[in-house]
């Protein structure tokens, strides 16, 4: 039965699922990141980062000692907005290979140096974004 009471992740788990998550989260991003270099799509980053999102936030959820009708609710909503961005951005970027002009700008304002200037933003991107999902799902 639901609660409303004492929504807190088990302490344990907690912190498996950070270092888990920072560590897929690096593995992730370094994989999309050569084959967005390869195939010269970098808006493909987007999919996955808007995808691991809402697993993200199924990972924490998962965590909680209590979930709270409130947390699923909002679980929901993050898990409708991730659905459709990712794909929204895989018909409209990456299956029509369109880059993405943010992407495009970057690109030439790096010129030779973007390979190399990608992979931090990436990495710091996958890595910390998912705690912008913790205080939507806890309560």
């Amino acid at each position: 039965m639901l609660k409303r009471s004492n929504a807190r992740p088990k302490e344990d788990a907690l912190s498996n699922y950070w270092l888990a998550l920072l560590s897929i989260g690096f593995v992730a991003a370094t994989l999309v990141y050569l084959l967005a270099w390869r195939i010269h799509l970098m808006a493909l980053v987007d999919v996955v980062w808007t995808a691991g999102l809402g697993i993200a936030a199924i990972g924490y959820l998962t965590q909680m000692a209590e979930p709270t009708l409130r947390s699923y609710a909002v679980l929901a909503v993050l898990l409708i907005w991730s659905g459709r961005l990712s794909t929204y951005l895989i018909r409209n970027r990456v299956l029509s290979g369109k880059e993405d002009p943010r992407y495009a700008y970057l690109t030439a304002h790096w010129g030779q140096h973007a390979r190399r200037n990608y992979y931090p933003l990436f990495c710091y991107r996958y890595c910390l974004s998912p705690y912008s999902c913790v205080p939507s799902v806890s309560p």
